[in-house]
């Protein structure tokens, strides 16, 4: 996955934007993502940072000519950006004309609007703006504002399309991994105040760090250990050096990679209240906070609300007298018992993967489903109301948890433990029904049947003995009683979901078990990577019984036939659906379908290749029942069989060139069962992934 980011870095704007963009960019390489930036070499630029962590770079020209006229349907910060947004356009796309288009172009500039991200549209498959205000119209896939305000979604409405993803709240706050990795070290302040951390930001053009000293020199704060970071390019540098030589215990920090130390060891903070806000609460530390920029208050007003920063204004209204008056108190009576906690459940700093999973979800993203608990109330609460049993039932979600067996909700996650949706199945007369509900963050990505398939296998593992599935469709005609039998650790288990929830949609009553002597009668029954031998009887309870096997039968009966046939060097394997019978594998043939292999693929390749198939051939037989059992035919020509594979077969010889045995590699599972070699009388196992940079 390839993503670009425009963000700028400026005495003016800030280094805010950029180090967020930073902190995702990050979370995306870290889930093996590849990320470049687009920025312009304004005064205060952040470049060289972004080339030190390793960053592709692309850098626009200061242009000479400087911001356009600003005119009536602009931004209020458009001359933010240096030049005119057409102009700006125009060099991001030289920028990237070489380039094949970006799996997502990230944009965090309050000086570009709909107008910008229209006309880049060509440049990227999909387009995210990070945004902190409500003041200009998006053309959006994605957008993420981080900041703690309630009714946020409501919010933009109007300003983003009506598809647009939405993720708000600092359950996304975008922070350096540092601050995560610290946060579980440590313990919330209380009680007496021994160090203060001074920072407000980059530039710092309004003198707050200067004012912040003379006001703790105001409050004779004694012994006082306070870590004062200089602006990076901000005017006051040097009166601020001589204030800070006042104070005795005062140290001076400057070009620091991270303020993640320094925050570790204050026990309060004196500073802006903008993106570092959630750095600070992610490591539990209070502040007090003062406004620089107008898009500030509407954090400042969040966090002020919700009791997690003492704001104390606008920064043209914060006077030396007013920092010394909310400093005094504080110095002598010690922090509140409970403010650093408050903070440290405001942001727990995974907000970056979170993003960086979210913007990686596809239609073939793995989904898993866990039983949903009383933490989990506060996340979907609100979205996956629609899971209760009427749309306006009180206290539904507490009376779903305690329904237990009989209607179990779940949460549906993607990589890293990233929610996208909930599921209820309820259970009535014997039979199970499914109802979804995606979360804000995957709408229109995670489709009802994929929170259901995660939902139904989590219901599988689960439910003991027999599952079956009520009928979406009961009036279809057509209709039939589908059973379906597994071995319980096969791995087949991880696409039966899809095809019994298309089944069911079709109209069809679907039972499924790891036990054939448990399934009731059925017209169709198909066993699917079922090892045990299932008698005359048992199949006499079926109108038909079901076996899918790879291989040109009667050629390769027994065990593990795609298995045996790659390890011959196989490209072209054979994939027959036949009635189950007393002799292995002799029954009568339905149809046959064959999968075509480049020769490079690995397990899970292969399985979805053959799970493919499988269904493909058990999909037409269902829909073409009951005339597709004209078609049957009986087996001709010679039986051959493969036998049952052991570990024994899955031994390298460390002695032959990894080209010889690369077809032994890529069919071992690196987990249940590894390939392997022996040396100096020990055993060793062996793995093997592919690079997926290189697809």
């Amino acid at each position: 996955m390839k993503i670009v980011f425009r963000a700028d870095a400026s005495s003016t704007i800030g280094t805010g934007h950029v180090m967020r963009c930073l902190a995702l960019a990050q979370g995306l390489r870290r889930a093996g993502g590849k990320a470049a930036f687009v920025c312009r070499e304004l005064p205060g630029h952040f470049c060289d940072e972004i080339d030190a962590q390793g960053f592709e770079l692309m850098r626009l020209p200061i242009d000479q000519a400087g911001a356009a006229s600003p005119d009536d349907d602009g931004p209020p910060h458009a001359a933010w950006l240096g030049t005119s947004w057409q102009n700006d356009a125009a060099q991001t796309r030289a920028a990237l004309s070489d380039q094949d288009p970006a799996d997502w172009l990230v944009v965090d500039h309050y000086a570009l609007d709909i107008r910008w991200e229209s006309a880049m549209r060509p440049a990227a498959r999909q387009l995210m703006v990070i945004d902190d205000m409500f003041d200009r119209a998006h053309d959006a896939d994605l957008l993420l504002n981080q900041n703690v305000l309630p009714g946020t979604t409501a919010s933009y409405a109007g300003l983003v399309p009506a598809a647009c993803r939405l993720l708000t709240g600092p359950r996304y706050a975008l922070l350096n991994a540092r601050y995560r990795e610290l946060r579980n070290r440590i313990p919330p302040r209380r009680g007496r105040i021994e160090r203060v951390l001074v920072y407000f930001g980059g530039v710092d053009a309004a003198n707050l760090t200067g004012r912040s000293l003379e006001a703790l020199l105001a409050a004779d704060c004694g012994d006082l250990g306070v870590d004062v970071v200089l602006p990076v390019a901000g005017p006051h540098r040097e009166s601020v050096r001589a204030l800070a030589g006042r104070l005795g215990g005062a140290r001076i920090h400057e070009t620091l990679p991270s303020l993640s130390q320094l925050m570790a060891t204050a026990d309060l903070a004196i500073g802006a209240a903008g993106t570092t806000s959630w750095e600070r609460l992610c490591l539990g530390l209070p502040a007090l906070v003062v406004t620089l920029s107008e898009n500030q208050r509407l954090i400042a007003e969040a966090l002020q609300a919700n009791d997690l920063a003492l704001w104390l204004g606008h920064h043209d209204a914060v006077t030396v007298a007013h920092l010394a008056l909310a400093l005094r108190p504080l110095l002598l009576q010690g922090l509140p018992a409970d403010w650093s906690a408050r903070c440290r459940a405001a942001v727990d700093g995974a907000g970056a993967d979170r993003v960086a999973t979210l913007m990686a979800l596809g239609p073939h993203s793995r989904l898993t489903a866990r039983p949903a608990t009383v933490d989990d109330e506060v996340l979907v609460g609100d979205w996956a109301m629609a899971l209760a049993t009427g749309p306006d039932e009180a206290q539904w979600y507490g009376r779903l948890l305690r329904s237990l067996g009989n209607d179990p909700l779940y949460v549906v996650e993607a990589a890293s433990g990233v929610v996208v949706g909930a599921a209820r199945a309820s259970l009535r007369e014997g039979a199970w029904t499914l109802l979804s509900q995606a979360s804000p963050a995957a709408a229109g990505v995670c489709e009802p049947h994929r929170l259901e398939e995660a939902a139904l296998s989590r219901l599988r593992a689960e439910c003991e003995g027999l599952l079956q599935l009520a009928t979406a469709n009961p009036a279809a005609s057509g209709s039939l009683r589908i059973a379906l039998c597994s071995d319980q650790d096969s791995w087949i288990n991880d696409f039966i979901p899809a095809w019994a929830l298309q089944w069911r949609t079709a109209g069809h009553v679907v039972a499924w078990a790891h036990d054939a002597a448990l399934l009731p009668q059925s017209q169709v029954c198909i066993y699917l990577s079922y090892s045990r031998i299932v008698g005359a009887a048992l199949r006499a309870r079926h109108g038909n019984n079901l076996v899918v096997h790879e291989s040109d039968l009667p050629a390769g009966r027994g065990w593990s036939p795609l298995t045996w046939q790659v390890l011959q060097g196989a490209q072209h394997i054979v994939v027959t659906l036949f009635e189950a019978a007393n002799a292995v594998d002799a029954g009568v043939i339905y149809g046959q379908a064959t999968i075509h292999l480049r020769g490079n693929e690995l397990v899970d390749e292969l399985r979805q290749q053959q799970a493919a198939a499988t269904f493909a051939l058990c999909g037409g037989f269902v829909r073409d029942y009951p005339g597709v059992l004209q078609q049957a035919r009986e087996q001709s020509g010679t039986p051959s069989y493969f036998p049952r594979r052991t570990p024994a077969d899955s031994q390298l010889d460390p002695d032959l060139p990894l080209r010889e045995q690369f077809n032994l590699l890529r069919v071992c599972d690196n987990t249940r069962y590894p390939a392997w070699f022996e040396h100096a009388g020990r055993r060793f196992f062996v793995g093997i992934t592919r690079d997926t940079d290189k697809d």
